[in-house]
């Protein structure tokens, strides 16, 4: 009797330690269920630096030379910081985001227009402006995540002629609207610390640009029909969560 007594404590306590085993694989215990060891749940602020590379398409002011359109493809880098807020359901984390960058994103073609072969016409992405819902699959220290929400840039355009009128300047920025999507992943590297990397893909609506000589020659009246601005960009981010406490129970 004494030894099925001792058989099943042990069974028991083999049975028990198994289980706490497989639960700190997962996170622990807080009250019976198993609770996750990384809680991305939290406000968090932090920068992100990256490369961004794009196409525009301008629509005049040659159209009176036979040249109704051509292309630009800017590019280059962009560096700027974000902040959000986001909160973790089991595996699932979802949250908002906000997020400026300060674009380089730069393009030049000469001579697109036969008859003045040195005359030069630049399109200049400013910077990128992202508001963002994210929806997310958390595992352990590592979070993949989807991301979907309104767009702002400001975009440059501006020229100047060759011979043989040389010297006749034109230039305008304006601030375009659209959407974004987006995917990433990202890593805890501690209970404050995340490092991820993201791929954003924007897409700014079409817009008329009315402009005016200036240089040589001032006053002419310029029109371009900027069609729709499409840009992908390739983002590092390091950010820092307030807060580090465990998340909730696992479903």
């Amino acid at each position: 009797m004494r030894m099925k007594s001792a058989f099943v404590g042990l069974a028991s306590g083999v049975a028990l330690t198994l289980s706490a085993v497989s639960a700190s694989a997962d996170g622990g215990y807080r009250g019976g269920a198993v609770v996750a060891p990384y809680n991305w749940s939290g406000l968090y602020v932090g920068v992100n630096a990256g490369y961004g590379w794009s196409d525009a398409d301008w629509q005049g002011p040659a159209a009176f030379f036979g040249v109704n359109t051509f292309s630009t493809d800017p590019r280059g880098g962009l560096v700027g910081g974000h902040i959000g807020y986001q909160h973790q359901w089991g595996h699932i984390v979802a949250g908002v985001e906000v997020s400026y960058d300060k674009a380089w994103l730069r393009d030049t073609v000469v001579g697109p227009v036969p008859v003045f072969p040195a005359d030069s016409f630049k399109t200049e992405i400013n910077d990128l402006l992202l508001i963002v819902g994210r929806l997310g699959y958390a595992t352990h220290n590592f979070l993949l995540y989807g991301k979907a929400g309104f767009a702002s840039g400001e975009v440059e355009l501006s020229g100047v002629s060759g011979a043989p009128v040389a010297g006749v300047t034109f230039n305008q920025s304006e601030r375009l609207t659209g959407w974004t999507a987006g995917a990433g992943v990202e890593f805890m590297l501690s209970r404050n610390l995340i490092l991820g990397v993201e791929y954003n893909y924007v897409r700014l609506d079409n817009e008329g640009f009315d402009m005016r000589s200036g240089g040589t020659v001032v006053g002419i009246p310029l029109f371009v029909n900027l069609d729709d601005v499409r840009i992908h960009t390739a983002m590092a981010r390091l950010s820092y969560k307030f807060g580090g406490d465990r998340a909730g129970p696992l479903k």
